[in-house]
């Protein structure tokens, strides 16, 4: 006997207004008299459909609307396969896109620049006691605010943080970043839910869409995954790509939202543990690793942009009863002018001797290149690992700043701001004459 579809099975069951989703279809229940939904989907091809009512109607009362026992209504659930053919090869008809399609399809959007993007499903993952927690609530503070983080620009949003771990410490770390950004969490922008979401639950994710869809947030943290995937096999391709599956839909729920699922890392700590299907649908990953007291924190996948500079050396800094992330410094003694390390200035000289004058615009390849071919003796032996982090620096301080990027262009522009670097009591390099002659070899310094 030919298998009934889901289309036959809602007629049967007098679902009315039927419309296709992405692992189903969604009609009106004949059960209850408030129009409500009925949610009927087939999670696995071939192995029957599940039901479920957005007022919370049981299976019984369904059967008893159509006089049935719960009994006839479970085997017809179990007997239903997939979408008619014809139905499934209009929907993949309607959703392809021609040559002028693409052109139109949205750019890429920063939600945190060059950290995290809208529209995608991105990962943090480390090892217990990596302090993944601390940099998902600077992320979503950030968003929240509207702040930049590490000097990377967060677009302003509303954040809906899923503690499956438990909200213990929470309300410290939250207050922590506050108090060192000089600045409160606005209300309703950033919201915690205490406890675990397991999003293969066909109802925990069709309620989870819902929320996501009325709030329209912009940032969806996941903490952690393990509890995300309850009843899920995280080495198994198949439950990770259902549960991949999951993420996207509660991400294309929200108009422009990104979905962060904190995680563990593998045993080298290079990538994420479990199936490779996880790092395979995601579009961010980054790792945070241990390094004495405090993390390197990296970008190890990224698509669409170059993801070489993303290394960040973290220290936690106390702040109130908890601590907040922020780069590392050395000791006071091994201050120079500004409060930056030695080699922190050193880069800014080379820039500034390069680029100051002449107010040029300049990438990052271009401001590497720059100090080491400076030929200074006290650049020599920098690496590539160390210019990012005192690039970074920079940035934090203010005295370098990101501009817009020329059109067509994806890498990151920068100027320098001279202004904000004299208030610091940096070198100026190459002062400019009234009449425009330069100096070349000069220098000048703020009176102390």
């Amino acid at each position: 006997m030919r298998r009934p579809t889901i289309e036959q099975l809602a007629a049967d069951l007098g679902a009315t207004d039927p419309v296709p989703t992405d692992d189903g279809l969604r009609a009106l229940c004949p059960a209850c008299m408030t129009g409500a939904a009925l949610t009927i989907t087939t999670p696995v091809p071939g192995t029957g459909a599940t039901l479920s009512c957005a007022s919370g109607c049981h299976l019984g009362d369904i059967a008893e609307a159509r006089g049935l026992t719960q009994a006839r209504l479970d085997a017809f659930l179990e007997s239903a396969t997939t979408r008619d053919a014809p139905a499934a090869a209009s929907n993949l008809a309607a959703g392809l896109l021609d040559r002028h399609d693409l052109s139109s399809l949205p750019a890429a959007e920063p939600l945190i620049a060059d950290t995290l993007d809208r529209r995608t499903v991105a990962f943090l993952a480390g090892a217990p006691g990596s302090y993944k927690t601390f940099t998902a609530l600077a992320w979503a503070c950030s968003i929240a605010t509207g702040t930049a983080w590490l000097g990377r620009q967060a677009e302003p949003g509303k954040v809906l943080y899923v503690a499956a771990e438990g909200t213990g410490g929470l309300d410290a770390r939250v207050t922590a970043w506050e108090r060192h950004n000089g600045m409160t969490v606005p209300a309703g922008k950033l919201t915690v839910f205490p406890d675990a979401l397991p999003l293969a639950d066909p109802e925990v994710l069709e309620g989870v869409c819902r929320l996501a869809a009325a709030e329209d947030y912009d940032l969806v943290v996941v903490d952690t995954l393990a509890r995300a995937a309850h009843g899920l096999v995280e080495e198994s391709s198949k439950d990770m790509g259902l549960l991949m599956d999951a993420a996207h839909r509660v991400r294309r729920a929200t108009t422009r939202g990104t979905v962060l699922f904190l995680h563990h890392s593998s045993k080298s700590g290079a990538t994420l543990r479990g199936s490779s299907a996880l790092e395979g649908a995601s579009d961010t990953v980054w790792t945070s690793t241990r390094k004495g007291r405090g993390v390197l924190l990296r970008c190890v996948r990224a698509k669409d942009r170059d993801f070489d500079a993303d290394v960040f050396d973290l220290a936690p800094n106390a702040s109130g009863d908890s601590i907040v992330l922020a780069l590392r410094d050395d000791t006071e003694q091994d201050k120079t002018p500004g409060g930056l390390r030695e080699e922190t200035l050193t880069v800014w000289r080379d820039l500034d001797q390069t680029f100051g004058a002449a107010r040029q615009t300049f990438s990052r390849s271009e401001a590497f290149r720059a100090v080491r071919e400076a030929a200074r003796d006290d650049a020599t032996g920098l690496s590539d690992a160390t210019l990012r982090r005192r690039l970074n620096d920079l940035l934090e301080l203010g005295t370098v700043v990101r501009v817009a990027a020329p059109s067509g262009s994806r890498a990151d522009r920068f100027t320098l701001a001279r202004d904000t670097a004299e208030r610091h009591g940096l070198p100026l390099h190459n002062v400019m004459r009234d009449d425009g002659d330069t100096f070349l070899d000069a220098v000048t310094a703020p009176a102390a």
